[in-house]
C-alpha cells in the first residue's frame, strides 16, 4: 500500500525513474480498487458506484501515467514508448515485456538508479 500512496503523492513527477516494485505494486492495488468498484456497482445496481468508478479512474489517471513513464525511464526508454501499447494485437504484449525488464544499473539519461532513491518510508 505504501507504494501506491507513494505513486499518488508523486503524481506530477514525470521525470526520474521508477523501479519494478513501485510500478507493479501500484498497478495491483489500483486493479483491486477498480474490481471493488465494479463489484459494488454490479451488486447494488446503483448509479452512484458507476459514477464513483469514473471519478476514481479520472483521479488516478495522471499518477498511473506518471509511474508508467518513470518505469519506462528506468529501462532507458523515452516516454513515447507509451504509444507502443496502441499497436493492434501485439502492443500490450510488447509493453508487458518492456515493463517487466530490469532497470539499468547506476545513473542513466533519466536520473540516478531507482533502487537507491525511490523507496518510500
Amino acid at each position: 500500500m505504501k507504494w501506491y500512496l507513494h505513486v499518488l503523492a508523486n503524481y506530477t513527477s514525470f521525470s526520474g525513474r521508477a523501479r519494478r516494485k513501485e510500478y507493479w505494486s501500484a498497478l495491483v492495488i489500483d486493479f483491486l480498487i477498480f474490481c471493488a468498484f465494479i463489484g459494488s456497482a454490479l451488486a447494488s445496481e446503483i448509479w452512484f458506484f458507476w459514477g464513483g468508478l469514473v471519478i476514481y479512474r479520472l483521479a488516478v489517471f495522471l499518477p498511473m501515467l506518471a509511474v508508467l513513464i518513470r518505469r519506462l525511464h528506468d529501462t532507458e526508454r523515452h516516454w513515447m514508448f507509451v504509444f507502443v501499447s496502441c499497436i493492434p494485437w501485439a502492443g500490450w504484449l510488447i509493453m508487458l515485456v518492456l515493463l517487466c525488464q530490469k532497470g539499468t544499473r547506476g545513473y542513466n539519461a533519466y536520473g540516478p538508479d531507482a533502487l537507491s532513491t525511490s523507496a518510500p518510508e
